[in-house]
């Protein structure tokens, strides 16, 4: 170990004797014990294994442990929703869907075990199925297109050289346990059964079944189907492609079938209602047991699946909800998993201090353990902080000395500012005179910016708190202190005639649009040394592009794209270091980029996207989307510390080779798996 890496964790051992009981272990793969942030879009259970994967809208697919309810991978997969996945049966391997912008589209398969990407498959249209084989042998998936049927190696996502002609529209496939054989279902209503190798068909004509069926799912035994057909539940008999049995059941969303195949779950939404239905299949009818309408949690379920003793249901709130396998009526569910990671506002950074805002509470701690350079540390200044945020709604946060930080309101009414003095926790300054929520509130060395959510941007008195200059434009999302005659603001273009960039001057109140053709500029920062200004914004009409772009000259006219992302990133943000040496943004979900103003520099890939950014001295943070805290050397681009932050107020973070601390109780909400 390198002199400052022992340094760094000998602080961090000092740190810990001045906090709350806390815990300073090391293990392999930690892994934070928490659940989907949004929507969970889809479930399935491995056929072999006590495992569930599910996939959500924050780009995830998570492995679960059904026996002891334990998350033991959770692997980011893209910035957009992950919508559909597919187990392989025998090897550790599951295969996405991912949805790329441009509307481009691609499979791509990945190792749960380690995390890791095995292979893309680019596709030029969206799926209309992808699924593995019974053994694993083949990655098979439907093109929208006449010859519909694409296979490919499993293991290495070769294409094979199968029904390259002549298959049809195929919207379902079921393959034979010997693998030997396929059955194919298309939009038509049409069944029909194929031999893989030759690529004959078995039947002298295709079953004629009911058209456009949706929610497919297949019994154990290959028998039979369920699936949705108009308002229609119906069981189709794979054999003859005959209806043996239906129930209306209007609003189909999900259907599953038990292992026995003696059971069927349905969930549907009717006029608003939700209902979660269970019926008894004896192979010639469908019997409705029982029907819950009365459970809250009915409402937001948008996906199930049914296991050996549990059944699984996706929502729309981020859990996974359980139910225990059983005729008649059903019981209450249960959590099986929840987001766990308190929702953070914002964030404010000194050399030594952090703060940490949501709308119920705020904490701050020190960083002493992060500052290599500090040879002394006095451990009567370590403190970990909790304040009542008085304002009960999502703040924005800023220091206003070493000693006191300002607290200020975005969404309350009436809207304002309060200072705390964060050694004692007691409220010294408050201030209303607001007409509408802040929407950015920024120190400069002898006053402040305020914006408030209906244009009212002002420079007030850093003691009075009253405006020097005041000025109200629609649409401004964004401004910035250049110089004491020079305010620079950053808004949507309302017309074509218009710039999404002005300048304000605050001694004579003239406004200047300053060259610029996008059509929304969102946030801005200010390159000291360079006389340079840095801004987001989505391009012109023709394109919807985000663009980091830098304005030069004596009135900012030179303009110059640094770095575009193909799509819109309007989470992104922009930071500029106090030393005026680099810029910093997170556009693109991908990593962080920085600016040195002769070349752009990439940050090392993290599990976790970035989107606000802080800095102070040398330090760089980065508050990311699923609500974890990452701390980095921003010389070094080290990624130094991942700290999570959970709704009853513990925390882990977690450091370099796997080692971390906690919390009083914040080990409960980590797994260290040791192969």
């Amino acid at each position: 170990m390198s002199k400052m890496s022992k340094h760094i964790y000998f602080l961090l051992i000092l740190f810990l004797l001045f906090t709350v009981h806390n815990i300073f272990c090391q293990g392999n793969d930690i892994i934070i014990q928490s659940g989907h942030i949004g929507s969970v879009n889809t479930l399935v259970l491995h056929p072999a294994k006590p495992l569930l994967f599910s996939a959500g809208e924050d780009g995830t697919v998570k492995v679960w442990n059904t026996k002891t309810l334990e998350l033991i991978r959770s692997i980011r997969i893209f910035h957009r929703p992950v919508k559909e996945i597919a187990v392989h049966p025998l090897k550790p391997y599951f295969c996405v869907l991912e949805i790329k912008e441009p509307l481009s589209f691609a499979l791509s398969v990945w190792n749960w075990e380690t995390g890791g990407k095995k292979y893309t498959i680019d596709l030029k249209q969206a799926p209309l199925f992808f699924s593995f084989s019974t053994k694993g042998r083949f990655l098979i998936y439907g093109k929208p297109e006449y010859n519909s049927l694409s296979f490919h190696n499993a293991e290495t996502g070769g294409q094979l050289s199968y029904f390259n002609e002549g298959s049809g529209i195929i919207s379902y496939v079921v393959c034979s346990k010997t693998e030997k054989n396929i059955m194919t279902y298309q939009p038509s209503g049409r069944i029909m059964y194929w031999e893989i190798q030759s690529q004959k068909p078995l039947l002298a004509q295709p079953l004629a079944s009911l058209p456009n069926l949706t929610s497919i799912n297949v019994s154990q035994n290959k028998t039979f189907i369920a699936a949705s057909s108009g308002d229609k539940l119906v069981i189709i008999d794979l054999l003859s492609g005959k209806t043996i049995a239906g129930h209306e059941c209007k609003g189909i969303l999900s259907i599953s079938i038990s292992p026995d195949g003696k059971e069927i779950l349905c969930l549907s939404k009717e006029e608003g209602s939700a209902f979660l239905s269970r019926f008894a299949f004896n192979g010639k009818a469908l019997v409705l047991n029982g029907k819950n309408t009365k459970d809250s949690s009915v409402h937001t379920l948008i996906t199930l699946v049914y296991g050996d003793e549990y059944s699984y249901f996706a929502s729309q709130d981020g859990r996974i909800l359980f139910l225990k396998n059983q005729a008649g009526e059903n019981t209450d569910f249960k959590v099986f998993s929840q987001n766990e990671l308190v929702f953070i506002s914002d964030i404010a950074l000194t050399k030594k201090l952090i703060a940490i805002g949501n709308s119920e509470k705020i904490l701050s701690f020190p960083l002493y353990f992060l500052d290599t350079d500090t040879p002394e540390i006095d451990g009567v200044q370590f403190s970990y902080e909790i304040f009542e945020n008085k304002f009960h709604t999502d703040v924005g946060l800023s220091f206003y000395s070493t000693i006191k930080l300002i607290s200020w309101s975005r969404n309350s009414e009436p809207a304002g500012f309060n200072i705390r003095n964060i050694k004692t926790g007691t409220i010294i300054e408050e201030f209303s005179e607001f007409s509408s929520p802040l929407i950015q509130l920024d120190l400069l060395d002898n006053g402040m910016i305020t914006l408030e959510r209906d244009g009212h941007c002002a420079i007030r008195d850093n003691i009075t708190f009253q405006p020097r200059f005041e000025y109200t434009l629609k649409g401004l999302n964004k401004v910035i202190y250049v110089s004491d005659s020079m305010l620079v603001g950053a808004r949507s273009k309302l017309s074509r005639f218009e710039s999404s960039l002005i300048s304000i001057n605050p001694d004579t109140g003239e406004i200047v649009p300053l060259s610029d053709p996008s059509l929304l500029c969102y946030d801005l920062a200010y390159h000291n040394t360079s006389n340079s200004l840095y801004s987001l914004s989505i391009g012109s009409s023709s394109a919807s592009v985000t663009q980091f772009k830098m304005h030069s000259g004596r009135g900012y006219e030179d303009e110059k794209v640094l770095f575009a992302f193909p799509g819109e990133d309007l989470s992104a943000s922009l930071v500029a270091a106090s030393s005026g040496d680099y810029i910093y943004t997170s556009l693109g979900y991908n990593h962080i980029t920085a600016w040195d103003g002769e070349n752009i520099i990439s940050f090392p890939e993290c599990p976790h996207i970035p989107r606000k950014l802080y800095v102070a001295d040398k330090l760089l943070i980065s508050l990311n989307r699923d609500q974890s805290v990452s701390i980095w050397d921003r010389y070094k681009r080290e990624r130094m510390m991942d700290l999570y932050l959970f709704k009853d107020f513990d925390w882990v973070a977690v450091l370099p080779g796997n080692r971390y601390m906690t919390s009083e109780n914040g080990e409960m909400y980590i797994k260290s798996k040791k192969e």
